[in-house]
Parts: structure tokens; C-alpha cells; sequence
């Protein structure tokens, strides 16, 4: 037995699953996972209804992206495809945190959070390179969040929150649509 398992006997809360935290764990399954979806006809599918999605919203509730705009971040919230799998979101997740190291980003921070409930946050936090020249930082975009909801089996959404610094040593932010569009690019997949 553990010590934490101790612990939480001793707390009297044995029979009850603590919130667990993990951190992310991307093996070599997960590496051949991403190339396999990446090499299909879907990942481009998909990028492609979120591209269409993202320049012609749904009127409804049910719209694909949902639109976060505020003076402090701008976000967007993909819901799965109504001809995909939520699996296309797990793999859209990887493929943004890649596509952000690519623009000379490093992942901060990449967690999992599962509550008591089932449900999980698998949370991916990029930031931008440190600039050289102190009295004007260059931001890039800001901060990236990159975070999937749901249960294990199935995730809900993916969002992604840009947020850029405020202040005067930082050059300002890019503009957050153009990071979208990069993202959303299909360049790079299979059949493009």
C-alpha cells in the first residue's frame, strides 16, 4: 500500500476516488496514432469543415465553433464534427500543439485532470519563445491553451484560448484569426 492510499484511509475516504492529476504522456502508441490519423483523407476533412465552419457560423446553438472574443483573449470552442468521431478532436489537439512549436513555441505545461465525476480536462499550456531584446519582447500570439473536455472515451470539445501579454516591454500581439488560419491549414496532411 502507498502512502497516499494510507493517507486517504487514514482520512477516512478509502472507498472514494480522489481526484487524479497526471501529467501528459504521449508514447510512441500515441506518436503512431497521430501519424496514422494525420496520413488520412479525415484530418483534412475535418480542418476543412472547421475552415468552412469558422467563415460561415451556424445560427444555432449547435453551431461547430463557438467564438470567444474579449479585450483580454480570443477563443474558439470546436465541437466534434457532425461526420466525425471524438477522437478527431484528440488528434486536432495534437496537431494545434504541434503546429504552435512549429511557429517557435514550447509546451509549457501538458496535464490531465480527471474529477470524481469521470469527466477530464487534458490541458495543453504553450508559450512563446523568450524574445533577446528585453525592452520589447516579442509575444507572437500570446499564450496558447489548448484544452479537451469531455470523459476519456469520449471528449466533448476542444478549446483553445489565445491570450496575449499587455504592457509595454512586449511588442504587440499578431493578430489571433491569422493563427487560426494557420492552424486550420491543411497544407502538410495526406492528399493535399
Amino acid at each position: 500500500m502507498s502512502w497516499i492510499d494510507r493517507l486517504w484511509k487514514r482520512l477516512g475516504d478509502a472507498d472514494t476516488e480522489p481526484r487524479v492529476h497526471v501529467m501528459d504522456d504521449t508514447g510512441t502508441g500515441a506518436w503512431r496514432t497521430r501519424r496514422e490519423w494525420r496520413s488520412t483523407t479525415v484530418a483534412r476533412s475535418v480542418l476543412h469543415y472547421y475552415r468552412v465552419q469558422r467563415i460561415t457560423p451556424g445560427d444555432d446553438g449547435n453551431a461547430a465553433i463557438h467564438v470567444l472574443d474579449t479585450p483580454q483573449a480570443q477563443g474558439y470552442v470546436f465541437r466534434v464534427p457532425t461526420f466525425g468521431e471524438a477522437n478527431d478532436l484528440v488528434q486536432l489537439q495534437d496537431l494545434f500543439r504541434d503546429r504552435v512549436v512549429e511557429l517557435g513555441y514550447h509546451q509549457q505545461i501538458g496535464d490531465q485532470r480527471t474529477a470524481p465525476n469521470g469527466t477530464v480536462c487534458k490541458r495543453i499550456y504553450l508559450k512563446p519563445a523568450l524574445s533577446v531584446d528585453p525592452e520589447r519582447m516579442d509575444q507572437r500570439y500570446g499564450n496558447v491553451l489548448l484544452e479537451l473536455h469531455g470523459t476519456v472515451a469520449t471528449p466533448n470539445f476542444l478549446k483553445l484560448l489565445i491570450t496575449p501579454y499587455s504592457g509595454r516591454p512586449y511588442v504587440p500581439a499578431l493578430p489571433a484569426a491569422e493563427l487560426v488560419a494557420r492552424l486550420l491549414d491543411e497544407r502538410g496532411l495526406a492528399f493535399s
